[in-house]
This record gives C-alpha cells, sequence and structure tokens, in this order.
C-alpha cells in the first residue's frame, strides 16, 4: 500500500474518532419544541385517564350505595306493609287502629243537623256516619267512632228508634240527649247500652257549651265519653255474635270496574235541604256539601270527606196519631239501594233479619259487596223520594240518573 493511501486512511481514521468524542448532535429547536409537546400530551392523556378512572370508581361506589339504600328502603316498605297487615283493623274503618283497641266496643253519638245548630264539632273524626230523616223534613246524623281523642263532639240531639238499629249493627254504645217516646221504649226493650245526657250524668259524660244556645249546646269528648261508660258498667268487648257490618278490602283496591261512572249524587231528604257529594278523583274522595256549602268541622275547618258512600232506600211513614210527626221506618226485610266507591256506583240490595242482626248489602250477583277501607257516608233514603236523587258523571250538570228512574218504575 502506497504512502499516501496510509496517511488517507489514517486521516479518516481521526475524523470518525473525532465526532465520536463530540457526542449526539445537539436536536434542533423545533425538535425541542416537538418532544416537549409530546410529553405533556403523554401527562395529560395519563391525568385523563386517571380522572376517568376515578369517576368510574366514584360512580361504582355511588351505585353500590344508591342499590345498598334502595334495598333497605325496600325492606323497610315490607317490614313496614308486613306490619300493616298484620295491624289489628278497625271494624269501622278497615283501616289499622292500636292494638288495645281491638277488642273494644265502637261509639255512637246522636248529631243535630238543622242549619241553625251548625257548626258541628268532631264528626271529621266519624269513621261512619249516617243521615237520615227525623220530623218536619230536616235529617239527624248518627255518628260512630272506634279509635278517637276529641276534645269537643256534637251538638248532640236526642234519640229516633230508628237509630238504635244502626248502633245494634255495630254493637256500639249510643250517646243521645233525651228521645222520643217510641225511643225511650226501644232503649228499654232492645237493651240498648245508651248513655243519656237528660240524667244523673248530664256533667259526667257529657258537657255544656255556655256559647251555644240550648237545646244545641249539649257536647261530649272522649274523656267523657269513656267516664260516662264507666259510670254505666256497660260491657267493654264486642259481641263477637253480632260481627262486621262492613266488609273492608285488604289485598286490593275495589274499583267497581263494571260499575257507572258517577261523580255527582244529590240527595233531596225533604224541601228543607238537599245534601249533596262530588268527587275527588285526585284524593279518591267524596267532598260533603249541605245548606248550598261545603260541610265543615269547625274544629278543623275541614270539608267532611268519604272513601264510600252506601245509600239505603227504604219505606218511611208517619207514624199514625203521633203528636210530633214523627217517623217511622222499615229496616227490618230487605231493599235496594246504591254503593259508590272511587269514582262508580253499582246497585245493591240491602238485608237485615232482626234487630240485633247486622245488616249486610250484596251486589247484583248476591255477593256481599267490600268496601276500600276508609271512611263510610251511609244514607238512609226515603223510597217515595228515590225519582228525585241526581246522579251524573259531572260535577257541574248532574241529571236524574237513570237507574233512579228504573227504581221509580220497579216501585223501589
Amino acid at each position: 500500500m502506497s504512502k499516501k493511501r496510509i496517511m488517507a486512511w489514517i486521516l479518516c481514521l481521526a475524523l470518525l474518532l473525532g465526532n465520536a468524542a463530540c457526542g449526539p448532535k445537539e436536536p434542533s429547536f423545533e425538535e425541542k419544541q416537538a418532544m416537549a409537546e409530546e410529553k405533556l400530551k403523554a401527562e395529560r392523556e395519563a391525568q385523563e385517564k386517571k380522572r376517568l378512572a376515578e369517576e368510574a370508581q366514584a360512580k361504582a361506589e355511588a351505585e353500590a350505595k344508591a342499590a345498598e339504600e334502595k334495598r333497605k328502603q325496600e325492606e323497610e316498605q315490607k317490614r313496614l306493609a308486613e306490619e300493616k297487615r298484620r295491624a289489628p283493623k278497625s271494624p269501622l274503618s278497615g283501616l289499622p287502629m292500636k292494638e288495645d283497641l281491638n277488642n273494644r266496643r265502637s261509639v255512637g253519638i246522636m248529631i243535630s243537623n238543622i242549619s241553625y245548630a251548625l257548626p258541628q264539632s268532631g264528626i271529621e273524626d266519624a269513621d261512619i256516619i249516617y243521615e237520615t230523616l227525623a220530623e218536619g223534613g230536616v235529617t239527624r246524623m248518627f255518628a260512630l267512632f272506634h279509635e278517637f281523642d276529641n276534645k269537643k263532639i256534637g251538638p248532640i240531639r236526642s234519640c229516633r228508634h230508628y237509630f238504635l238499629d244502626f248502633a245494634l249493627d255495630h254493637d256500639a254504645l249510643y250517646f243521645h240527649a233525651g228521645q222520643s217516646p217510641q225511643g225511650e221504649l226501644a232503649i228499654k226493650n232492645l237493651k240498648i247500652s245508651a248513655v243519656n245526657s237528660i240524667s244523673y250524668l248530664s256533667l259526667i259524660a257529657f258537657y255544656l257549651d255556655p256559647n251555644r244556645k240550648a237545646p244545641h249546646s249539649t257536647y261530649t269528648s272522649y274523656e267523657h265519653v269513656m267516664e260516662g261508660w264507666k259510670r254505666k258498667e256497660y260491657r267493654t268487648e264486642p259481641n263477637k255474635e253480632t260481627g262486621r257490618k262492613l266488609n273492608f278490602s285488604q289485598e286490593k283496591e275495589v274499583l267497581l270496574e263494571n260499575g257507572q261512572t258517577i261523580h255527582s249524587l244529590k240527595l233531596p231528604y225533604s224541601y228543607i235541604d238537599t245534601p249533596y257529594f262530588t268527587y275527588d278523583p285526585e284524593k279518591k274522595e267524596y267532598l260533603r256539601f249541605q245548606f248550598g256549602k261545603p260541610h265543615i268541622d269547625v274544629e278543623t275547618g275541614n270539608q267532611l270527606r268519604f272513601t264510600n258512600i252506601i245509600l239505603q232506600v227504604v219505606k218511611m211513614w208517619h207514624i199514625p196519631g203521633d203528636d210530633a210527626g214523627r217517623l217511622d221506618m222499615e229496616l227490618i226485610g230487605q231493599g235496594k239501594g246504591y254503593f259508590f266507591t272511587r269514582g262508580k256506583m253499582i246497585p245493591i240490595t240491602w238485608k237485615k233479619d232482626s234487630h240485633v242482626k247486622t245488616t249486610h248489602y250484596y251486589d247484583e250477583q248476591g255477593r256481599e259487596i267490600e268496601l276500600n277501607p276508609g271512611k263510610t257516608w251511609i244514607s238512609i233514603y226515603p223510597q217515595k223520594r228515590v225519582d228525585l236523587i241526581e246522579m251524573a258523571e259531572s260535577i257541574d250538570q248532574p241529571e236524574k240518573s237513570e237507574k233512579t228512574e228504573e227504581s221509580k218504575k220497579s216501585g223501589n
């Protein structure tokens, strides 16, 4: 090899060694910027991945917590439902009541219901209210209570003998302020557990409201009722042979699917007044009106509302020779009527075998009707005025129901 070639190789080797000694080439500004952006992007992706993972974990924890809360709520609802199912039910409303009331009789109180006796007190808490005619075209009410603690109930009026059948239907005590001659005899003959304010119990089982004029000034309360009951030493346990008059459904809502839609019911008992009801679809209750106004309990200011209405049509007549024009009515036997609940109506029949036997109500198939748990209004209505009853689907424009016209033709 020539000397020149050897020198060239030495020079090349020196250059190579020199470049290796100087290290890698310094990256340019653009390269550095690109590298920084790539690093920032990777950091952001890592942060986003971490955030998503944390959110997913938080969501899963929240869902698990919500599921646990829902499970607890469902268990609590089941527990409450089971507790409600097992709780004793009121014989007058079918609603749960206190355990210690399961073996106690109900209480019935006669209530004055003429316009100048208003306002009334405590009747909103009655489980069942009966209304029917007394003499002179006015109506009187019989309010039944089972679980109550009212401080004022009234005004209380005198007994009419046919109201005693309503007390016997429920084996209830009968609180009243005086009585007709027929009522006095019936109380004795039927052995009614009666508590009369016109007696030594006048200021024990009752009291007078100084702001009301007689004879609409007599009232009672829970405490007075209990004291009068104690003084009379009447039986406290219900008569098991009497049974329950009303059959409340506990398993399902009673809808009367084959019934007629009725949202307005007018009951012209006499020329004095036409009480009526309108249906509230939202609350599934019937609102009560009388003397052209909402029927109010003055103690609460609330309008009376009822889950069920039973219209029982009966024969009524003036007692021959009675100096006050008092009435009698046929409550023993059978007849027709109507049952209203959840905005629907069906024709019914009623049957009562004797004074001490309970009245029962049946549908057109002969089955005893079931009521929805809640308050019930029972109108005992004169057969001779049945054609004047007005029922309608509309609340604003009530019309005579075809059903009542059919009843007129059939003589019921």
